[in-house]
């Protein structure tokens, strides 16, 4: 997962996502791992349907080159 989002920083890729149950996991603890690598709550308006999942990770600025 760290080796995508360092692709997604070198490649200005927003990641979209929303915890689930379906593989087995807590949600609170998949949300806390997600919060580590870097993703936030997305806060934005539902009426806006541009982004419908519930956790969001923008590209981190400064970082335009992938160190595998």
């Amino acid at each position: 997962m760290t080796e995508i989002c360092a692709w997604a920083n070198c490649a200005r890729v927003t990641f979209e996502l929303t915890p689930s149950r379906h593989w087995g996991s807590d949600i609170e603890r998949l949300t806390k791992f997600y919060e580590s690598l870097g993703f936030e709550p997305n806060y934005e308006a539902p009426q806006t349907f541009r982004i419908r999942e519930s956790m969001i990770r923008y590209p981190a600025k400064g970082r335009g080159h992938v160190r595998l």
